[in-house]
């Protein structure tokens, strides 16, 4: 997905540069949105309630833990005093897999929730940034306004002369549309 965006985006600039070549008037500015999302008060607030969130999710699944290893230090017990007949050994070995696989189920649906939140959460600040970048490519009178990184932080434009970095990097225009 990333790869197909980084070649999409990569597609882009060849075709932006070879018509800028042709044409002279393809304007092209570019942006960083992660330093967009934390120039915004509303990040921070995000952050906090998904850090709560995690925390909250985090003790749920430390107590629902603590059960399990508990009833293995039980069990082990039992073994080491030689308490427990080859019969009980068994059901209550299948009765602990049981538990961990709740407990991973557990923590997969924990992940999921976290990350609908997180979307659910930043789904208006980011509508809000397209917005503001579509307004400022408007007023800058731009075609194409690309990202300056992938969401992993791998840099898509490799390069930008310094005259230009000033004039087609237009995150700090956005940030204050967005104030």
């Amino acid at each position: 997905n990333t790869m197909k965006k980084y070649f999409l985006l990569l597609a882009i600039l060849i075709l932006g540069s070879a018509a800028t070549e042709l044409y002279a008037q393809t304007r092209v500015g570019y942006i960083n949105p992660q330093q967009v999302l934390r120039a915004l008060p509303e990040t921070e607030a995000v952050e906090r309630r998904l850090s709560d969130l995690v925390q909250q999710k985090q003790n749920e699944f430390s107590q629902r833990e603590e059960s399990f290893l508990s009833k293995v230090r039980q069990v082990q017990e039992q073994i080491q005093a030689q308490l427990i007949s080859e019969q009980e050994l068994q059901r209550q070995q299948r009765l602990l897999e049981e538990e961990q696989e709740e407990l991973y189920a557990l923590l997969d649906s924990h992940q999921v929730e976290i990350r609908r939140r997180q979307q659910e959460l930043l789904q208006p600040i980011l509508r809000s940034i397209d917005e503001a970048i579509d307004a400022v490519a408007v007023e800058l009178n731009l075609d194409y306004v690309l990202n300056e990184s992938t969401n992993e932080g791998e840099m898509i434009l490799l390069f930008v002369s310094s005259d230009s970095r000033s004039s087609l990097n237009i995150t700090d225009r956005v940030i204050q549309k967005l104030k």
